[in-house]
């Protein structure tokens, strides 16, 4: 085989084969109306802290709502956008499988500078219901692979405690006698 070099410099360019990489594809054209802004990114930067952070999917949500908002905006310059941003009202609700980590909670700040009138609600998991819950599902399909059913852990006849109440508080709870001193 020849190297490209030559092959490159024999054939015309309109005759070479095409790339079909899409990361060489040119991004489209942005409308020339609209104001050129900063980038929704921008406004909530990650903490590197032993490792990049920036990909995470608490922050990439977020970008995701400022993407929006920027959207609908009639801002024709980050200083009326921000501005505009401070009056937005709302409630964004965010839910992550494990604890936020640092960074991600550095950006909820971010988030909520930007928006002070917005709600933020974050919810998660803790890492171990996350673990047994990715545990479950890949038994499920080695199961499934396997052609086999998976064991039924339900005990007929037991309450789910569906129909418990809570205790209200340790305090309201009698406290054990303590013996007499002699």
């Amino acid at each position: 085989r020849e190297p490209r070099e030559q092959r490159q410099q024999r054939e015309p360019r309109e005759n070479r084969p095409q790339r079909q990489d899409a990361r060489r594809e040119a991004p489209p054209r942005r409308d020339p109306n609209k104001p050129k802004l900063r980038a929704p990114g921008s406004y909530v930067l990650p903490v590197f802290a032993q490792h990049d952070r920036s990909n995470h999917a608490e922050r990439q949500a977020l970008i995701k709502v400022i993407a929006r908002v920027q959207e609908a905006s009639g801002a024709k310059t980050d200083a009326e956008f921000e501005a505009e941003c401070a009056e937005v009202t709302g409630t964004v609700r965010l839910y992550a499988s494990h604890t936020p980590c640092i960074s991600c909670m550095a950006c909820f700040c971010q988030f909520q500078r930007l928006f002070p009138k917005v709600k933020l609600c974050v919810d998660f998991d803790d890492w171990r219901d996350t673990r047994r819950m990715v545990e479950m599902a890949r038994r499920e399909e080695e199961h499934k692979r396997r052609g086999t059913s998976p064991p039924n852990y339900d005990c007929a006849g037991l309450s789910d405690m569906s129909d418990e109440e809570e205790p209200e508080s340790d305090e309201d709870e009698p406290k054990p006698a303590q013996p007499a001193a002699s």
